[in-house]
């Protein structure tokens, strides 16, 4: 099966072509010529195309809708002249949900919830092939940067001290959803819906402090503020756990992650 990847650059599109070296990373833009190009012709002979790339941070309305909602569309329309065959998955995102799994309002979404909110939209109305929109819950990138789970560890070993709140997450590892998608590529039982991935569990950060307290001989600060609200945990298992059942101990990838620190 030829599999096409874009967004290859970050941090699942790494997991994702490390884990299936066989893929193929194809790298293109809004209103990038040659790069769109190179993406018809991989398409030609292609199975199935992953799009995860995304602008993230968008710091207007309009980089977000043009990132993150016209440059997909650009896609799914050269698709369906070129390759009706090929099975479109698309990354969005949970946190355009509310806590009762419905869509938020648009004035109360981020300009990057926004925009992948419309792109579910339009490209569920537009294209003519097989398509696949997956929404992730938290994902657990090992990079402080990117999560707060991440985040807390790291200043747990190199600052010996944690801020945290009550407030869940459901957090999945990267190589979790890499077998995910591995299962989704090609499967016909998911042409034309919309999945969440997430594990169906979740952590309380509190918890994961008090582990990082006990463990490892670090203070902690228990903080009450609105920004560490709970956010996509109330999601059921048994959609991905019909893709494989995958069990893993978060704590486990917790410890894991901290003695890695400083070695990487």
């Amino acid at each position: 099966m030829k599999v096409l990847f874009t967004g290859a650059n970050g941090a699942l599109g790494k997991k994702y072509t490390q884990s299936n070296p066989d893929t193929i990373p194809v790298y293109v833009r809004y209103n990038d010529g040659p790069g769109l190009q190179d993406l018809a012709n991989q398409i030609k002979e292609a199975d199935v195309l992953i799009h995860a790339g995304a602008n993230l941070r968008p710091k207007t309305a309009d980089d977000a809708i043009r990132d993150n909602a016209i440059l997909p569309l650009d896609i799914i329309d050269m698709a369906g002249k070129i390759n009706k065959d090929l099975h479109i998955i698309l990354i969005s995102t949970m946190s355009l949900l509310s806590e009762n799994c419905e869509p938020k309002r648009l004035k109360d979404m981020t300009y990057y919830a926004a925009s992948k909110y419309i792109m579910e939209e339009m490209c569920q109305k537009l294209t003519s092939n097989p398509l696949t929109i997956v929404r992730f819950s938290s994902i657990f990138y090992e990079d402080p940067n990117k999560d707060g789970l991440s985040r807390i560890i790291y200043n747990a070993k190199f600052n010996k001290s944690i801020v945290a709140a009550d407030c869940r997450r459901d957090f999945v590892p990267l190589w979790v959803l890499c077998r995910w998608l591995n299962k989704l590529c090609g499967n016909k039982t998911w042409y034309n819906r919309t999945i969440n991935l997430a594990s169906g569990k979740s952590v309380n950060m509190v918890d994961v402090a008090h582990h990082l307290v006990k463990k490892y001989d670090v203070s902690f600060h228990h903080t009450s503020l609105p920004e560490y609200a709970d956010i996509c945990y109330r999601f059921s298992a048994e959609e991905p756990q019909s893709l494989e059942k995958i069990t893993f101990d978060i704590y486990k990838i917790i410890d894991e992650y901290y003695e890695s620190l400083g070695r990487k």
